[in-house]
């Protein structure tokens, strides 16, 4: 699976981009500025042969956020220590373009259901961040802020009890899967998690102690938090 995911990170990563050099050559001297013209350039135009992510490696949408989140936790920095999750994110982020621009092409549109659901989490993180007085949404603070509930929902503070981060994260991590959307990641390395532990455990986001918590027998309903 995570062979799959990588063999099309490297042919993205081949793809020449409009200065005529590889992607992962215009993000490592991404100051020129080529880079980003190349992504303005696969956000709006078609590009013919362009290798797609889903469709050639028959991964599915959990399949692939959980292969780009053992990636990025083994690699968080290139070789030219740049952020890998900003270059890795932004190739996937075209590829959902590329399928988008085809699906317009051909008169697709989004559906009734799917445009509600997508107005009702704007309107969510709006009156999140109303109600925390935000000049505007902070992403990784939003991110943070759906941990914690998802973790008040399946855990319960006990100072007798211990459980490993990573048992806890992953579990989160699988619940936002299944609640929010196949794609959502819950990094080690990132802001979110890190957020959670100190503002929600009281712990330091750095450290790998064990977590003072224990999981609930029965979760409390999303419905009911």
């Amino acid at each position: 699976m995570d062979r799959k995911w990588m063999d099309w990170l490297r042919i993205m990563s081949k793809k020449p981009g409009v200065s005529g050099r590889t992607m992962y050559e215009e993000y490592a001297e991404s100051g020129t500025g080529d880079w980003y013209k190349s992504i303005e350039h696969y956000q709006t135009t078609i590009s013919n042969g362009w290798t797609f992510c889903r469709g050639s490696t028959t991964l599915s949408s959990s399949d692939i956020a959980g292969a780009r989140n053992r990636y990025l936790d083994k690699y968080p920095l290139t070789a030219e220590e740049k952020c890998s999750a900003a270059y890795v994110d932004t190739l996937m982020m075209l590829d959902e373009k590329q399928i988008a621009l085809r699906c317009q092409q051909s008169g697709y549109r989004t559906c009734t259901s799917c445009r509600e659901k997508d107005i009702e989490i704007r309107r969510l993180r709006m009156v999140i961040a109303a109600t925390l007085d935000l000049g505007a949404p902070e992403q990784s603070l939003l991110d943070a802020l759906m941990v914690s509930q998802v973790f008040r929902r399946h855990y319960i503070l006990d100072s007798s009890a211990t459980m490993a981060r990573s048992d806890v994260r992953l579990h989160l991590e699988r619940v936002l899967q299944e609640e929010v959307g196949p794609d959502e990641v819950l990094l080690s390395t990132g802001e979110p998690w890190r957020m959670f532990l100190r503002n929600t455990m009281g712990v330091s986001g750095t450290s790998a102690n064990a977590m003072r918590c224990r999981r609930r027998s029965v979760p409390i309903p999303a419905t009911e938090v």
